[in-house]
């Protein structure tokens, strides 16, 4: 089963300014140029100027949590979990700073760690449906599928054009055994996005499971269709022709 799970990407670095008010007019033009070169996607150059910043006043919030979100760009999250826990001690009321570090989180691993900031981050942005479906994401690889399911399924409910959650509670549903509900999630992914291959894909798999070696070949051919280097389709295809054989000759 395919099982990769979708989350919101850092994306924010540019998102707090900082007044120049009491700044040398040196450090305003490193944050103005730290922010252009995060705009232009120049992720490196944004973390050396703004480290050059932090070296100059390292009580400036924005400084380190724009540095944060430069390093999750990079894939360096350890070092962006790092700053955004130096950015909390100077202002921990800002609720994109737990969204973000919670999202860095998650793709480390700290799973807990995770959950934990999306809670924070929920009590600050109730509303959001992200949040609900990266928390599911954090529990769903922590092993606490069922409150994982819940989280998709409150996602669902705010927003149910919300593909992302509809295939991730598809996935738990999956590792629950509950087959049925898994199908229903895959095929309703599908009806909001037909080219959804991973869903069909794992539509496939829950077809297999539930005996339904018809609909199963069915999925897998067509995922060989839309992309014939996707080697998994093709041999559970092949295992689901001799299933399905079998069944023919015990009817």
């Amino acid at each position: 089963m395919k099982s990769a799970n979708a989350i919101r990407v850092a994306a924010f670095a540019a998102v707090f300014f900082i007044s120049v008010t009491g700044l040398s007019a040196e450090l305003a033009d490193l944050l103005d140029e730290a922010a252009d070169a995060y705009e232009a996607g120049e992720y490196e150059r944004a973390v050396n100027l703004y480290s050059e910043v932090i070296e100059e006043d390292d009580s400036l919030f924005e400084a380190w949590y724009n540095r944060a979100v430069s390093y999750m760009e990079l894939g360096n999250y350890d070092e962006a979990v790092a700053d955004f826990e130096s950015a909390e001690e100077i202002d921990d009321g800002v609720d994109e700073l737990y969204f973000q570090r919670g999202t860095a989180e998650l793709r480390s691993g700290r799973y807990e760690a995770a959950v934990a900031d999306f809670d924070r981050f929920l009590e600050l942005s109730p509303d959001d449906v992200q949040a609900l479906n990266n928390r599911g994401v954090a529990r769903l690889r922590s092993g606490d599928i069922s409150a994982a399911v819940d989280d998709f399924s409150e996602a669902i409910e705010r927003d149910e054009g919300f593909i992302q959650a509809w295939y991730n509670r598809g996935n738990a549903r999956y590792e629950l055994e509950d087959f049925e509900g898994a199908e229903d999630d895959y095929s309703h992914v599908l009806s909001l996005d037909g080219g959804h291959i991973d869903a069909r894909f794992n539509r496939g798999n829950t077809r297999y499971a539930l005996s339904d070696f018809e609909g199963a070949i069915n999925d897998f051919r067509s995922v060989k269709t839309a992309d014939d280097s996707f080697i998994e389709a093709y041999y559970n295809l092949g295992l689901a022709y001799i299933r399905f054989a079998e069944q023919m000759q015990e009817e």
